[in-house]
């Protein structure tokens, strides 16, 4: 039912005997600095890739690592990071995915351009792509977003 009057009454007292409710009072709460999470990739060459896997997926797991943990890391060597798994009704194809089959990729406003270095991969993936009119392609590449960055692409 909450707490009695008297309660209340000397909460408030404590509240503002300890300076609470100036607006100028300020606590040093030591909160970390501020962090920006890039993208993470795992190494593609690791894991061998089948010729018959899909290259369009309705789902989708993307890694992020703290860049703070180079320059300037924080006191206490601490490293986050995050994976954030998207699901989409549109297929998604994760160029990060084709990294150890790409020779050479580009971006520009309109369009993507990318060699898949297997004659044969690339048969594959043109014949995945070729029946889809409509997807989401997503980059991590030096021409195609951001430094250090992920961008989707429609």
């Amino acid at each position: 039912m909450g707490l009695p009057f008297a309660s209340l009454v000397v909460c408030w007292h404590i509240f503002i005997r300890i300076g609470c409710a100036n607006a100028a009072t300020s606590f040093d709460l030591k909160a970390p600095a501020v962090r920006q999470l890039s993208a993470a990739t795992v190494a593609s060459g690791v894991h061998e890739r089948s010729p018959y896997l899909s290259v369009l997926k309705h789902e989708a797991s993307f890694d992020f690592l703290d860049v703070a943990g180079g320059r300037d890391a924080s006191p206490d060597n601490t490293v986050f990071a995050a994976n954030v798994l998207v699901k989409s009704e549109r297929p998604i194809l994760v160029l990060e995915d084709l990294e150890s089959d790409l020779e050479s990729i580009s971006c520009s406003a309109s369009s993507i351009d990318f060699t898949v270095a297997s004659a044969g991969r690339m048969a594959e993936v043109s014949r995945q792509l070729r029946h889809v009119s409509d997807f989401i392609a997503v980059t991590s590449h030096f021409s195609c977003n951001e430094p250090d960055q992920r961008a989707p692409h429609r």
